[in-house]
């Protein structure tokens, strides 16, 4: 896709003001760029040396690397990693919301031991993610992560009691499971590639 010449000449200007590690961060990655902006990095890499012809992009450190499936995607970015680790959180804390919830409604029926099973683990779970959202402990992530193999254990138990068994229940749990899982261990890939604490 060609771009115009208006907005060529305002990426010009806004790539004079990038840092030289910025630029050669576009020149690793210069195959997810536009073919017009790939060639003004390079432009750009040229006059400032930091490489001195377009033979020097087939060193390693400027060869292009194809982009892989992964089922936890790096993010570069801190500011945008730190983002997805609160928004994780944010979505993986609202689900201890339903214990906390399903055991008031045991206190209803008068079954207090398993209204407090319910009630205390929601909590610690909502206390848990909620610290997570302000300090990435990988620790706190692998109790949590323990807590939710508990709680799942806990629903498979409830969902073998359950006459007849529909198949909505089971494909809601297995849903609702397999995004709090991926949650975590994505919110624990991400922490794993940041700064040790």
């Amino acid at each position: 896709m060609q771009l115009d010449e208006k907005i060529l000449k305002e990426l010009e200007v806004l790539m004079k003001e990038y840092g030289d590690e910025e630029i050669r961060e576009m020149l690793k990655k210069r195959n997810l760029y536009n073919p017009d902006v790939a060639q003004m990095a390079v432009a750009e890499a040229l006059q400032r040396g930091i490489i001195h012809s377009e033979q020097d992009l087939v060193a390693r450190e400027y060869r292009i690397q194809k982009l892989r499936f992964r089922l936890f995607p790096d993010i570069e970015n801190e500011e945008i990693k730190e983002r997805l680790i609160r928004s994780l959180s944010r979505g993986v804390l609202l689900t201890g919301v339903f214990p906390v919830i399903y055991g008031f409604l045991k206190i209803a029926e008068n079954k207090w031991p398993e209204a407090l099973l319910l009630i205390i683990p929601g909590a610690i779970w909502i206390v848990s993610m909620g610290l997570l959202m302000h300090k990435y402990n990988r620790k706190l992530i692998s109790i949590i992560l323990g807590m939710a193999g508990m709680s799942a254990f806990y629903v498979v138990n409830l969902l073998l009691h359950v006459k007849p068994l529909q198949f909505m229940d089971l494909f809601v749990a297995v849903v609702v499971y397999g995004i709090i899982f991926y949650s975590l261990l994505y919110i624990r890939s991400l922490c794993n590639h940041k700064n040790p604490e």
